[in-house]
């Protein structure tokens, strides 16, 4: 059964035949030896990179399940982000983060990925400037995002604010 990295890649390698396609498969072996033989001269199939920031550097867009490292490196180098998908409910915000912000967009599921794409390039500049108004004010964004997550937590009588979070309670 074909894996959803794999499903994308392919999905794109024909969508897109003009550009190359990236796809970093970090140690998974199986995918990258797969993805090495589909046989499309567009897709770039790498293992693990230990130089990531220079594969972002070189990209036009960043197709990626919503971790926040790889949602900051974007954003960090100015790339429009499409989501595809998050691990368990630690990710799940990080989809809002990108849609709130406008620096992304989301698509589920294979068959959408290319109209994803597509609608991101016809809009690029105003995502790329998006990702650059995080370099003018983007601290103060975060903290204002992590106030607005925390704010059903916090308790305004707790010494240390924060209810259940493991914190030991003021005497």
């Amino acid at each position: 059964m074909p894996t959803r990295i794999a499903k994308h890649a392919l999905v794109l390698a024909r969508a897109f035949p003009e550009k190359q396609i990236v796809v970093v498969c970090g140690w998974n072996e199986p995918l990258r030896r797969r993805l090495a033989r589909a046989g499309f001269e567009n897709l770039d199939v790498r293992g693990y990179v230990a130089d990531i920031d220079s594969v972002l550097g070189q990209c036009d867009v960043v197709i990626t399940k919503a971790g926040p490292v790889t949602i900051m490196e974007s954003i960090l180098h100015r790339k429009p982000l499409v989501i595809t998908g998050w691990v368990g409910m630690q990710e799940k915000d990080n989809v809002d983060f990108v849609l709130r912000h406008g620096v992304g967009t989301y698509s589920a599921g294979a068959k959408r990925l290319a109209q994803s794409v597509n609608a991101l390039y016809e809009r690029y500049d105003d995502f790329v400037e998006r990702a650059q108004s995080f370099h003018r004010d983007g601290p103060q964004r975060i903290a204002q995002y992590v106030l607005e997550l925390a704010r059903p937590v916090i308790s305004p009588t707790s010494r240390y604010g924060i209810i259940g979070s493991g914190v030991a309670q003021g005497s």
